[in-house]
């Protein structure tokens, strides 16, 4: 590995002209000069290639896929061919803050247990107007505990050891669990949980629209799915669940949707499900007492929102409920 150069940036690229500028040039501006920007063509044919080799900068490296690989194989190239000690990963529509790297490089120096570092994120639509701002948890142990329900790193925000990525294996290829939720099923792979945290602060701006993954209805679908699958499997991977009680008790214990047709019964399979999961996870994973006490904390949290949205989809009644407060 090159250690002169400390961080790599991998930025997929299919038919991206549109906001291809506005990442690239988020990059180009970090307050953290010294990267190489690896931009992968995914078989893009709209001006995406023109508007990489308009860049006289020679961080910039490019590569051309021969034909359409798609995202997952397209990461894995880029990061094989990754020269930094750390990997740094950016979509072709998202705009990174000036110290974003900076701030990262810094946080996994200073934190030589953590293999993976995201951060808050501003959601901004097709102009930049910001949406809203999303503030995942920051405790890597509140954030494996997460992980067993959902997906709690934002992708694009994502910072990572370039050595133990690569011998975890990479994004999976294989797996159909992986499709549109690469990023979930490798942050949770059983047996090879990364250490993940977050920076309490907002690094980059996530652009939500029609043409990408997160916004479009149609691949969606597929996230959806996938995304419960990983859950499932990281649910199983402590308690043993069969699928069939699984697709009973989702709607409540994974999506937290109000739902009137959920049965008393299901309700209380899905709570003690909860309670089960986090006995043994605390249990496997050896916790200390102070770090058993978040994890409970956070269970009781999760635990009054679950009353809560059952509540609201059976009697059709909203209520007000002082759960703990979630650990950052």
């Amino acid at each position: 590995m090159d250690t002169t150069i400390k961080i790599s940036v991998i930025m997929p690229i299919y038919n991206g002209e549109k906001y291809l500028h506005q990442a690239i040039d988020s990059m180009l501006s970090q307050t953290f000069k010294d990267f190489e920007l690896i931009a992968i063509n995914d078989g893009s044919s709209d001006q995406s290639v023109e508007i990489l080799k308009s860049y006289n900068d020679p961080r910039i490296v490019i590569i051309n896929n021969t034909r359409n690989q798609g995202l997952i194989r397209t990461l894995n190239i880029g990061i094989n061919n990754a020269h930094g000690k750390y990997v740094a990963r950016l979509d072709q529509d998202d705009i990174a803050l000036p110290k974003r790297l900076e701030v990262q490089y810094n946080f996994l120096e200073n934190h030589p247990k953590i293999d993976l570092v995201g951060s808050w994120t501003e959601c901004i639509d097709t102009t930049g107007k910001i949406l809203k701002i999303s503030r995942n948890p920051a405790d890597p142990v509140i954030i494996r505990y997460e992980l067993l329900f959902n997906n709690v790193m934002f992708h694009s925000s994502i910072f990572f050891r370039t050595d133990v990525i690569k011998k975890n294996g990479g994004y999976d290829e294989r797996d159909p669990i992986a499709v549109h939720s690469e990023d979930y099923e490798m942050y949770s792979r059983p047996g090879k949980e990364l250490r993940c945290a977050n920076i309490p602060e907002v690094l980059f701006k996530l652009r939500l629209h029609g043409e990408s993954i997160v916004g479009n209805p149609t691949s969606q679908i597929t996230v959806h799915k996938n995304s419960l699958n990983v859950a499932y499997r990281n649910i199983s991977q402590y308690i043993p669940l069969p699928h069939s009680d699984f697709e009973t008790i989702k709607d409540i214990l994974i999506i937290k949707k109000p739902n009137q047709t959920i049965s008393c019964v299901n309700f209380s399979t899905a709570l003690r499900t909860l309670r089960s999961v986090t006995r043994e996870f605390i249990k496997k994973n050896n916790l200390s007492a102070p770090d058993s006490e978040k994890v409970l904390a956070q269970y009781r949290g999760r635990k009054w929102m679950l009353w809560k949205h059952y509540i609201i989809g059976k009697y059709h009644k909203v209520i007000k409920i002082n759960y703990p407060q979630r650990q950052k």
